[in-house]
């Protein structure tokens, strides 16, 4: 079939399994105590988080287990030697009926989230294409061309994207509440 499907958006994935799943959660669940007299909301939306503007906060700084990790899967996302930095990253609650509103994270080149607790139905995340106009060409539809991705939330699930894709995160439907931490990286 002679249809080139142009402008690919890579998202990474990985899965933390066993031992090394069980450190990193540890690490984190000693770490979360110090951060929850800090959540509030900036965003209008309803996730509690430690994110601040204009802040140096940076919640890594209390998981360097988790943090390593995360600089050698970026390493692997962008298979290159362009030197990089964690900017900054923050813990997310989001407790029943809570959700995140589409945006992204500008001045950043690559945005990330890690599930610490969830139970796999407290709202997926979904991300969309800036430039798909959702109210025309329904030429997608007939191509079966997908107009957005969306990946249910697993525990030590790390998803890595391109900072300016739009991302919403679903309504937690559920009691449970669903905690993450998110980060942004800066190519220098």
């Amino acid at each position: 079939m002679p249809v080139e499907l142009w402008f690919p958006t890579p998202i990474y994935y990985y899965q933390f399994t066993d031992s090394t799943l069980s450190v990193i959660q540890s690490e984190i669940i000693d770490c979360i105590p110090n951060f929850e007299d800090t959540l509030t909301n900036p965003w209008d939306d309803s996730v509690l988080t430690s994110f601040k503007y204009n802040s140096t906060d940076n919640f890594l700084d209390s998981s360097p287990i988790l943090k390593e990790h995360i600089i050698q899967h970026v390493q692997n996302f962008i298979n290159s030697n362009i030197d990089f930095e964690i900017t900054d990253s923050w813990l997310n609650v989001c407790k029943q009926y809570g959700y995140q509103n589409y945006h992204s994270h500008p001045l950043s080149d690559i945005s990330g989230t890690y599930y610490v607790q969830t139970n796999s139905n407290d709202g997926n995340i979904k991300f969309k294409p800036e430039s798909i106009s959702y109210q025309s060409s329904k030429l997608l539809d007939v191509l079966n061309v997908s107009r957005n991705a969306t990946y249910v939330p697993k525990i030590g699930q790390l998803l890595l994207f391109p900072s300016f894709l739009q991302h919403t995160v679903l309504m937690n439907n559920t009691e449970d509440d669903r905690i993450s931490i998110s980060f942004n990286v800066h190519f220098k």
